[in-house]
């Protein structure tokens, strides 16, 4: 969330509705690639962990149906 205002209380209110970081001017180009590249860094790795899980928990259930024949 990048804003004009400097208000705890929104700054708050947005990052409990799922912004990753709260910027208030002045802010600099510098730190805004940095921010972005850790969101996607972040967005990445979610994604990857929420795909290893599925994976394994296929793995489970086909180990859990092989056990029992």
């Amino acid at each position: 969330m990048l804003t004009g205002m400097q208000d705890v209380k929104t700054a708050v209110e947005c990052m409990d509705k799922g912004a990753f970081y709260y910027v208030m001017k002045p802010y600099y180009a510098s730190d805004l690639l940095g921010l972005i590249e850790r969101a996607l860094e972040r967005r990445r790795l979610i994604t990857q962990n929420e795909a290893l899980k599925s994976e394994l928990a296929r793995h489970e259930l086909s180990a859990n149906i092989k056990t029992e024949n």
